[in-house]
């Protein structure tokens, strides 16, 4: 019923809200702490030529780690063994693997493209704590392709950086046996403690056409392969040589920008330089200047039928190792839109517009000395006037500086700060200051509190939070809660809102009947309770999952309801000429989202429909994604939504579709068409982009770019179109 009173949380709400949340659940089926396995690395004298083949003999002399156990039944062997050797000499840490299939013609190797998909492919995950803290490890994957991707996963998995690219290499082979395959990481690639010969290790395996996961260090049911205080241990690391860790990279870029509504275009041709200092084994110091990031892929165009910002996640290449140090406020378990970021670094070098600014120079010291984590960052931004490019700019030139320190406590909880200061040239100061604590008193139960304050000149205000979140084997739970003051101003950061007190109870039921060829059913329900500083209700949104399932090779489909209550306080301009206007509004839905199974060999699909009321009004939104792998060299991915909304207002359609398409001719060498077209927007552009990894570390990028003025498609206007040659080496010393 529109325009009721009802569910409106009072202070006993949220105190039985709270009550609820934090009540001691213990799942029947929890699993007791696994004796952590030790493999022994090898030393030897002299380098092995990566290929795959694993014909040396040293491979013959190294310990061998096996006994894999599958994830979904973790006392049950693997259906396919798994054998793991790990060998060094003082520069270079070499892993092989024999994998072994009794179906070797039904391996999966479609993605061959640097950090593709390769969850969708037969792979193995190699996961290295280099620190031995049980938290942080760097990430490196490679499929029967010999195709790379790597990350740095920070917190136990709390993030997980895929943007993050090492210089390392790989090479595999099919057999009549399975598949076998070398990993060259060069230690001058990570950051490490030398005075340990031990890192936690751990290794996952999937079967593609099985969708069997298995771990050499079984982590549970209710953990993942980014859970390193369950991992095992590498040992016998010894004598690594130091070397100066320095990696120098150059670049020259050269562009024409032709904005043809104005008439105007740009030339220009501009070296740049990226410095990389590993001052310690922990620390590790990045310089930019002239910071150029023609390479970065496109930003999603999106629908936004919401009062507030859209969230774009950063993509540069500097702002990405280590970023997980800078993070204070934990993602929310609804995902989506995160409601508060003290620091993103996306307000960096890009308008409000979205104009991009130029960056003149950048300092970063990144890093770990003992239970220390530190994170240093100073950029300057350059003025964008009105003039250049023949774009109407007028942005001053800007100063961002961030400060982030956090101290490890016990074996898995930390404490931290953060402050953050933008200085505006000719403008005003805004300064954070933050406080957070992560604590992990047992293997399911992770609490987070933070606290920050704002202070721009003549006005200061203050937010915090605390979330508590259980993972259990078939039960999770979480809840949270936030409050942000009126005036809180967080300009390096993300804010979604203001003023605000927030809440978020979640629980999730996956119970696992003994029903062939399924893995578990599904029931749940969440919510986000959002109220004014007065306890005045503004948002309620509410989800339940009537029914749900996982199957075996991880097809699954939820059937849910949606329940939201919004008050609005001024008119909402959902679209030009279509207002709604002030009150109380209730409204409901019901959906489906699917998804067939990633690793599906040629053809996948997933996608979600909606269909209900929407403020006075009716709406049916539906996405849907399809994928064709025909081939190793070749993939294909269309995503459309679309949102048809009906109010006393007016109506309107909004329609997005996305074209990805990916021919990769080798691990290194790979051409991409990104296409879009946003009806709501009218604007249809091609980001289109040729990489070629010429040596480790060192790229030659050619990128065109061209945006249409697109009220249909058959009416095109060219508005702008920009051509870019960018040119990298990289000198590691």
């Amino acid at each position: 019923m529109r325009g009721s009173a009802a569910m409106r949380p009072g202070p006993a709400g949220v105190a039985f809200l709270l009550v609820l949340g934090l009540a001691p659940v213990r799942s029947a089926t929890a699993q007791h702490p696994t004796p952590a396995l030790n493999l022994e690395a090898l030393p030897i004298s002299e380098p092995i030529e990566v290929d795959g083949r694993l014909d040396e003999e040293v491979w013959s002399r190294a310990a061998v780690g096996s006994g894999f156990t599958q994830r979904e039944k973790p006392d049950a062997p693997a259906t396919e063994p798994t054998e793991i050797m790990v060998v060094y000499t003082p520069t270079t840490l070499y892993i092989g693997f024999r994998c072994f299939d009794a179906y070797p013609e039904q391996i999966v190797a479609k993605e061959m493209e640097y950090d593709g998909r390769l969850f969708r492919d037969d792979s193995v995950i190699v996961m290295l704590d280099t620190f031995h803290d049980h938290r942080n490890a760097y990430f490196m994957e490679t499929n029967p392709n010999g195709a790379l991707l790597d990350a740095l996963s920070s917190d136990e998995g709390r993030t997980l950086n895929s943007d993050w690219d090492g210089v390392w290499s790989a090479a595999s082979r099919i057999t009549a046996e399975g598949w076998t395959s070398e990993m060259a990481i060069p230690f001058a690639t990570l950051r490490f403690d030398p005075r340990l010969d031990t890192w936690g290790f751990n290794v996952r395996r999937l079967v593609a056409r099985t969708g069997e996961q298995s771990y050499w260090m079984q982590v549970g049911r209710d953990a993942n392969l980014t859970r390193m205080s369950r991992a095992g241990h590498l040992t016998g690391l010894r004598g690594l040589e130091p070397a100066l860790n320095l990696r120098i990279k150059p670049h020259v870029v050269g562009s024409r920008t032709e904005l043809l509504t104005v008439g105007a275009h740009d030339d220009k041709a501009e070296p740049g330089l990226d410095v990389k200092w590993g001052i310690t084994r922990g620390m590790a110091l990045d310089l930019t200047y002239n910071t150029d990031f023609a390479e970065v892929e496109a930003d999603d165009q999106q629908v936004n039928l919401t009062r507030f910002s859209l969230f774009l996640r950063e993509k540069r290449e500097f702002f990405l190792e280590n970023s997980g140090i800078f993070e204070v406020v934990p993602p929310s378990q609804l995902g989506g839109t995160p409601p508060l970021k003290l620091f993103f670094s996306r307000r960096i070098g890009i308008s409000e517009n979205g104009l991009p600014v130029p960056i003149l120079w950048g300092t970063r010291l990144t890093g770990r000395a003992g239970d220390w984590s530190i994170g240093l960052l100073d950029v300057e931004t350059e003025p964008l006037g009105e003039t250049r490019s023949g774009i109407l700019g007028g942005i001053p030139a800007d100063n961002w500086g961030i400060v982030r320190v956090k101290r490890n406590v016990g074996q898995r909880s930390s404490v931290g700060m953060i402050f953050t200061n933008r200085d505006q040239e000719g403008g005003d100061d805004n300064r954070i200051f933050g406080l957070d604590a992560d604590f992990n008193p047992r293997r399911d139960l992770n609490i987070n509190t933070f606290y920050t304050g704002s202070r721009d000149p003549g006005v200061s205000d203050w937010a915090g939070g605390a979330s508590v979140v259980y993972t259990g084997q078939e039960l999770d739970w979480s809840m949270e809660t936030m409050e942000i003051g009126e005036q809180f101003n967080p300009e390096a950061g993300f804010l979604l809102r203001s003023g605000i007190r927030r809440y978020a109870p979640v629980l999730t039921y996956r119970p696992r009947p003994q029903i062939r060829g399924l893995r578990n059913l599904q029931f749940g329900t969440l919510a986000e309770i959002i109220t004014d500083l007065d306890d005045n209700l503004e948002t309620f949104a509410g989800q339940i999952a009537l029914a749900g399932f996982v199957l075996d090779k991880e097809d699954q489909a939820v059937l849910f309801t949606d329940v939201n209550r919004e008050r609005l306080d001024e008119f909402f301009a959902i679209r030009p000429g279509i207002v709604i206007p002030p009150g109380e509004y209730d409204f409901a839905d019901f959906g489906l989202t699917y998804a067939t199974s990633p690793t599906r060999q040629n053809v996948y699909a997933s996608g979600t429909a909606t269909h209900g009321q929407f403020y006075d009004g009716d709406r049916l939104s539906t996405l849907f994604v399809l994928g064709l792998r025909p081939s190793r060299y070749f993939r294909a991915e269309t995503r459309w939504s679309r949102d048809d909304v009906e109010l006393p207002a007016g109506s309107f359609t909004a329609n997005v579709w996305r074209q990805r398409l990916s021919l990769s001719l080798s691990p290194n060498l790979a051409t991409n068409a990104f296409i879009q077209y946003n009806d709501s927007a009218e604007l249809l552009s091609l980001n289109l982009r040729f990489n070629w990894i010429y040596r480790p570390g060192a790229d030659f990028f050619l990128v065109y770019n061209e945006n249409w003025i697109a009220p249909d498609l058959n009416n095109l206007v060219s508005r702008e179109r920009q051509l870019i040659l960018k040119l990298t080496y990289l000198l590691a010393l």
